[in-house]
């Protein structure tokens, strides 16, 4: 097996009814024991270490945020940062898209993270749900033309810039429904 996909035994919650079909990825929240994922995969090891320093410095604008678990694919973006506490621990929420070439920020791939860590440092939660806003075009209607391919950053950084400047309340589902969520989690070591 090649190192950086080893995972550790973890939990996963998953969620039935969610407001959102036909997207890319299932609501879920894993909780992973952080140093058992660092003793078998170095790239975890790696995003664990980036994620502690992560939440110490609390950057305004980074270019990457730590993400478990490792996906084949690249972060596109980062919009609607926000740092959050839960029960014991604390970590950052934001929007994200992965891919593997450019491609348009949808509403069927883009979702709501939540990464963190429990106070104690054992934990590391990865929380995933799909998200949607009303101002996103569906993949199809987008013209991936040259000019799409050559200006992607710019493409990239504008709808960042918008999704910023939305409000919580009109992503489907709410952001300040899923940060409640985040901020009730307690972790608690089990057998």
């Amino acid at each position: 097996a090649i190192e950086q996909w080893n995972t550790p035994e973890y939990y996963q919650f998953t969620f039935s009814g969610y407001p959102l079909a036909d997207v890319f990825h299932s609501p879920r929240i894993m909780v992973f024991p952080a140093e058992v994922y660092k003793a078998i995969n170095s790239d975890a090891r790696n995003i664990i270490t980036q994620l502690e320093q992560f939440l110490v410095d609390k950057p305004a604008d980074a270019e990457y945020i730590p993400f478990l678990p490792i996906f084949n694919a690249g972060q596109f973006m980062r919009a609607q940062v926000e740092y959050i506490d839960f029960q014991n621990g604390s970590g950052v929420r934001f929007l994200t898209q992965y891919g593997q070439a450019a491609w348009p920020i949808n509403n069927q791939d883009m979702f709501y993270t939540f990464q963190g860590l429990t106070n104690d440092r054992q934990y590391y939660i990865s929380a995933i749900f799909p998200v949607s806003h009303p101002n996103l075009p569906h993949p199809d209607s987008v013209t991936m033309d040259d000019d799409f391919y050559d200006n992607f950053m710019d493409y990239v950084d504008g709808v960042e810039e918008e999704l910023n400047t939305q409000l919580g309340k009109d992503f489907s589902p709410p952001l300040l429904v899923l940060d409640d969520m985040m901020r009730s989690l307690s972790v608690v070591g089990g057998n």
